[in-house]
Formats: structure tokens, sequence, C-alpha cells
């Protein structure tokens, strides 16, 4: 909202003076400012790649490493508008004038697409800064709300800007055009407009948006199945981890379809990458991939795709092992393990059959890769795998244990997670305490004469605002749902690393549009009225009887991906019956028989 303020403004006070100053002003101006954004988009990657390289990592301008980008845009902008604008204005101190009446039109014309342009550079600019993926209110990318979880989706609401759509849709078509140059700004930057909101989701909004170039180097780049032909999704978006093909949608929206190929590219992070708690954080959203069509006889469709998985080292501190991980899910993000300096990630992107690399991005750093062979080609996913499994995927290294000093294998004092033996429970209880105050504005809650419980809304807390409640006085605790006499609230659990792998596997082939039910002995069914969701960074509470879940696909997305990630969902059921399943749509994930089902017996008290 602030930004369409801020873009109204700049647009109607640009349009609003020119008008004031006559047709031809404006027109020489107007000319100025194309002429300006030209030369910007023209050094643009120069000066932003200059700016970050020179960037300390300390001190007070160590935050010039993450502006680099917007900087390098919006200061050249500037500064060209500037020189030309003094350099016209010396050649033309007067200019005509014409009617009156074409004075304010024409120069309120050529005046609203100088305002367009400046707004649009200063909205792309801004969008590069290292700030909240929401910044002023406008969020250019996010994650998917389709099926294709975990997928990186443009904008697509109609109440935004604007001017950064138009702006780069501008630029790129003239760089095809009347500016074309050898390497035009459209061949690496399709879906510009997108870009910066793709740098900005950052995790928990708040690491890195970029990386120095001397601070990662791209190793190699390899394929699985075939460039020209490829393969079904079924086929080659599927793996030895998960049987069921991963299902993930391109920057429209559109879920994948028709064959394609995956192109991995390794790369590696120096230990300068990392961030200030140590480790180096990577998500879907920062890494992306540009290909064009190999069979188009004029200018080639391009097109900005990203990771649908990584290949990295699996998080164990006595074994080294590597797994393939997929993005889907929600704000996940693949960190490097342990205190490794300089970790290896494999990024894989689901190729269309008939195209070919251009250009890869991590963290906002370019690798042309063009004219670049495959440094290895995989004849199938299970080839793939199994070089992954067995420690001969290249620049992964082996695997085995890890030795101490004394060559010994380390042995693990941890206690990882376990299977609940309880994972579905009969209790109001929330599992922790919320301080009455934090809940926020859109949590309900009432006084039930035993305390504070939550009546209906949802609510997100960030685990550091949550704060130490041990010791809180009755009247500040918040930690019971509300339920009538004649009802119960029944909590299953969906976190997968306290869950069997025969449920975690159905879990994540449930169909996403689905209903998830509990139902009774009766046959009647009862929909989830909302979830208990925690990860590192945030709770999340929905309870709303009212308005129960529509789908699976509006719940919290949890896989064998997400460790920290846990997920509860919460159904309210009658009081007294005997439960025989939990299903999401068609799949069955708990199953209790006939003659011994599972009791709801929760006792009312006031």
């Amino acid at each position: 909202m602030f930004m369409i303020l801020v873009t109204l403004g700049i647009v109607g006070a640009t349009a609003y003076v020119w008008c004031t100053r006559g047709f031809f002003s404006a027109l020489i101006h107007m000319v100025c400012v194309i002429a300006a954004g030209a030369i910007a988009f023209g050094v643009w990657e120069i000066l932003a790649d200059l700016l970050r390289e020179s960037a300390p990592d300390r001190g007070g301008f160590a935050w010039l490493s993450g502006a680099a980008l917007g900087l390098g845009l919006a200061l050249p902008f500037a500064i060209s508008l500037a020189v030309l604008r003094g350099v016209i204005d010396k050649i033309l101190p007067a200019n005509a004038q014409c009617e009156k009446a074409l004075d304010y039109v024409g120069g309120g014309v050529c005046g609203a697409v100088s305002g367009i342009i400046s707004a649009g550079i200063v909205v792309l600019s801004a969008g590069m800064l290292r700030v909240e993926p929401d910044f002023l209110g406008y969020q250019a990318a996010s994650y998917t709300g389709g099926a294709g979880r975990g997928s990186i989706e443009k904008n697509k609401e109609t109440f935004v800007p604007w001017v950064d759509r138009i702006v780069a849709g501008m630029y790129s078509h003239l760089s095809l055009t009347t500016l074309r140059t050898g390497e035009p700004l459209a061949k690496h930057y399709p879906d510009l407009a997108t870009y910066p909101g793709e740098l900005r989701l950052t995790f928990e909004g708040k690491s890195r948006n970029t990386v120095k170039r001397r601070d990662v180097s791209l190793l190699m780049w390899y394929t699985v199945g075939d460039q020209a032909k490829g393969a079904p999704p079924n086929v080659i978006l599927s793996d030895k981890w998960s049987a069921s093909p991963q299902k993930f949608s391109d920057l429209d929206g559109e879920l994948i379809s028709g064959n394609h190929y995956i192109a991995g590219f390794t790369v590696k992070f120096k230990a300068a990458a990392r961030e200030r708690i140590g480790s180096t954080y990577v998500g879907n959203s920062q890494v992306r991939l540009v290909v064009e069509s190999t069979e188009d006889d004029g200018e080639p469709e391009r097109r900005a795709l990203h990771p649908i998985a990584v290949v990295s080292r699996t998080a164990s501190a006595t074994r080294v092992a590597y797994s393939r991980f997929r993005y889907d899910s929600d704000n996940m993000y693949i960190s490097s393990v342990g205190a490794e300096s300089e970790p290896t990630f494999a990024f894989e992107f689901a190729v269309p059959a008939g195209f070919k690399p251009v250009a890869f991005f991590v963290k906002g750093v370019r690798f042309g890769v063009e004219d670049t062979a495959p440094g290895k080609k995989y004849d199938s996913v299970s080839q793939r795998d199994r070089e992954i499994e067995e420690g001969d995927f290249p620049h992964m290294g082996g695997v085995g244990p890890i030795l101490d000093a004394e060559g010994k294998p380390i042995q693990d004092t941890t206690s990882g997670p376990t299977i609940s033996t309880t994972p579905v429970t009969v209790t109001a209880s929330i599992g922790f305490v919320i301080q009455k105050g934090t809940e926020g504005p859109r949590l309900t809650v009432v006084d039930d004469g035993k305390g504070w419980a939550i009546q209906d809304g949802t609510t997100s807390i960030s685990r550091s605002r949550g704060g130490n409640t041990s010791g809180l006085d009755k009247a500040l605790r918040i930690e019971r749902f509300a339920v009538n006499s004649d009802t119960a609230l029944v909590k299953v659990l969906l976190t997968p690393t306290q869950r069997p792998e025969e449920f975690v596997r159905d879990l994540e082939t449930a169909d996403p549009n689905a209903l998830p039910v509990l139902e009774d002995i009766n046959g009647v069914t009862y929909q989830a009225v909302g979830w208990i969701y925690r990860d590192s960074s945030k709770t999340e509470i929905r309870y709303t009887q009212a308005n129960p879940i529509k789908s699976f696909n509006e719940i919290p997305r949890v896989t064998r991906n997400t460790p920290d990630k846990e997920l509860t969902l919460l159904f309210v059921v009658n009081n007294g019956v005997d439960l025989i399943k939990f299903r999401i749509g068609d799949v069955v994930l708990d199953r209790w028989p006939s003659a011994r089902p599972f009791h709801v017996d929760m006792p009312f008290r006031r």
C-alpha cells in the first residue's frame, strides 16, 4: 500500500510539474529520462559488482554489499539524468511555446511518462535493497498459493505499483530492438520485475539478499535425462527418497507439464558467505536459471526458472552423507552443516525439453553458462541418486563416519527426534503458554472460568517475542482452546520427524486439494478447524470452528526436508464418538480397527 502511494506521488508530482512548464520542455525532459534509464540498465551489473566487491565485510560501510544491486541501478540513473539535463539546458536555454491547451495536455502526458519511468526505477532499486520481503507493503514475488507448494510465483494482484513491470518490460523490449546490444537485458533478465522480490525472500526475512562474487564459485553443471527429448514429470521429478513425483509450478503459477530434463548446478560458498549465526542459508527464491529455446528461428523464447531441489550434505554430527532435498515447502532454506566453512550445494532445475541454460544466478551473482557444456550427463534419475547415496557425486566428497583425533568414529551423544507414541490426542491444551497481550489482534480469547482460552481466529507470534512464560500469573496465561460441553478437541500430529516413514510418504503424496478429515465408526466425518504450526522463527495458530479448512493446501507444508517445522491439526468432534480413520481425501494416514476404535472422551469441567 505504501509503495503504491510512493509511486502515485512520484508520477503525480512529475506530471504536474511538467504540465505547467509546457509541452516542449516536458518532451525534452522525457527524452532525457528515457536515455538516463537506458544508461542505468546498461551499467547496472558492472556498477553493482564494483560496489559489492569493494564493500568491507565489517564496519560502517558493510551494508553496501546488500544495497549494491539497488544502488547500481539508482545512482547511474540519477547522475545520468542530472548530466543530460545540464547539457540540454545549456544547448537549449529556451524552448518554443505552444497553445496553452496543448502545453498543458502534452506537458502532462510527457510528465506522466517521465514519472512512470522514474518511479519504476525507484521501485526496482528499492526492491533490491536488503529489506524485508514485503517492504513498504509490496512483494513482487512470493510462494505460490497453488498446488506446487514451495514454488516461487510472481505477484498476480492488480492493486500493485505496476510501474516496475512497465519499466522492466519497456527496457527489456528496447534491448532487443532500438537499443539492442550484443548482450541484451532481456536475454539475462526475463521477468525482471520479479527479480528484486525473489532476492528479498530470505531466511526469516533477515539473511543476506546477495553475496560477493569472490565468495561463491560455480564448479560445474550437469544434466539428468535427454536435453532434446526430456521425460514426463512422473519420471524426471521423482527420486529414491520420495517416489511420488514432485509438483512444481512456474513464475506464472502454472504446474509443470510436458517433457523436461534436470539441469543441476554445483556451487561452493566460501566462509565469508555465512550469516552471522554461523551457517550459509539458501532458499530457492535466491537461485535462478535463465533458459532459452533452441528451436526458435527468430528471437528465442526465454524463461526464468527456480530450483526444485538441492543436493547437499545431511545434518549429522557423526557421519558424512549426502541427500537430495526437495523445495516443496514455503520458506524452506537449506543450510550448511555445523561449522562447515565451504559448503557445496547442487541446485536442480526442471528445464523444458528443447531449452538450454543461458545464465545461472545465485544470491545476485550471475554466471554465464551459455557456452559451457555439462560436466556430466546422467541417463536416469536412479543413476544420479546412486552416486549421491554412495558418495560419488562430483565435488561432494565421499561418505562415511566422522573420525576423531585418534581415528575412531565419533559417537552421537545427542538425542534426536523420536517417533511419537501418541500422535493423536484428546486435549484442549495448546501445549505451551501464550502471554496475554501478545496474541495479536486477529485472535479472540475468552475467560471460561478456568482462565483465558482461544475462542476463534488466527495469529502468528515470533518465537523471540514469546519470551519466558514460566511462572506467569494465571491472569496472563492463554493455554487452552475453548470447546463446548458436548464436543472435544482432537489433535493430530503431522510433524514428519515424529511419524513413521510410511505415514510421511503418504502425507507427501496426498492431494493438496483434498479435505483432511477424521471419520468415526458411523461414517460421520469431521473437518479440521485449525492447526498449530511452529518453526525456528514463529508460532502460528488457526482455530476457526465456523470456517473449517477447505483443503490440505491451506495448511502449512511440512516434509522430511523440514526437520525444524512442527505441525498439529485441530479437529472438533462430538464427545464420546469412536474414530476409525484420519485421512486426506482418499489417502488414509491413521486407521483404527472397528473392534478397537479410537475413543474420544474429554471430561468437561466448569
